[in-house]
């Protein structure tokens, strides 16, 4: 059986991508790149570049969860290369060869590589405008019900002074650009940040980095944070567990 890799392509007897992918750019950084996404936005970018268009629409698989080392494993031996075979109506099978997705990181093994390639790429003006709009309609469908009013109202009132600040919070979100985001994520999304997981009682293990981990406690009434024992220097990320009860969750995320 011949490997699937980029040096074997000429080698196998089913269609295969013509068009070149060195050239190819990432410009869709996707999460979770399972059957769902192989089979189809995959498949359709990988069309599209076989007319010779959205050659930067290359695709940047990310995974997140453990199950996803199978993934990754299978991408880099096969220099992210995969087959999908189509079955038809009339009960026929067609493979092809999809090269769309040109690079794959696994996010446990470097966040930092994943957070800088969500930084360098930035979003679309289109992912921007489907973004307000998502915000926009969250907005509205919770205006509906005297509940949502009353609580809209009083948060802007408690927080803010003013009762009418929900016309000045949806404002500002509809106003939000590309430019905006990236700036917020640069100035934000540094080294040195901490990586906060919140696990239950007794399971330190369940954090991010458990070996690497700093526990945090807090104080009965929620009003202190204490590391045990002090951090010492993980690198370019700091990560921390804590053990904390539901009522004193914003209060420690706070600190």
């Amino acid at each position: 059986m011949t490997a699937l890799n980029q040096a074997n392509l000429s080698s196998l007897s089913i269609p295969v991508p013509r068009y070149d992918r060195s050239q190819v750019t990432v410009g869709i950084v996707h999460f979770g790149v399972g059957g769902f996404h192989r089979a189809h936005q995959a498949m359709y970018i990988d069309q599209l570049m076989e007319q010779g268009k959205a050659l930067d629409w290359g695709i940047c698989g990310v995974g997140v969860m453990p199950f996803d080392l199978k993934m990754k494993e299978a991408m880099q031996s096969q220099d992210r290369l995969y087959t999908l075979v189509e079955k038809a109506p009339d009960g026929s099978w067609t493979p092809r060869i999809i090269g769309s997705i040109v690079q794959y990181l696994y996010a446990p093994d470097d966040p930092d590589a994943v957070i800088e390639k969500m930084k360098a790429e930035g979003p679309t003006a289109e992912e921007i405008q489907k973004a307000t709009a998502g915000e926009e309609l969250a907005f509205l469908r919770g205006l509906e019900s005297n509940l949502g009013k009353s609580m809209r109202l009083s948060d802007g009132a408690g927080f803010h002074g003013d009762a009418g600040y929900f016309r000045t919070e949806y404002a500002k979100g509809q106003a939000v650009t590309a430019a905006d985001v990236k700036r917020v994520a640069n100035k934000y999304l540094t080294g040195g940040r901490v990586v906060l997981s919140i696990v239950p009682l007794g399971k330190t293990e369940l954090a991010s980095k458990a070996a690497m981990s700093t526990k945090v406690t807090v104080a009965p009434d929620g009003g202190q944070c204490v590391r045990e024992p002090p951090p010492v220097n993980a690198g370019r990320w700091q990560p921390v567990h804590t053990e904390i009860v539901v009522q004193c969750f914003v209060r420690a995320i706070s600190m």
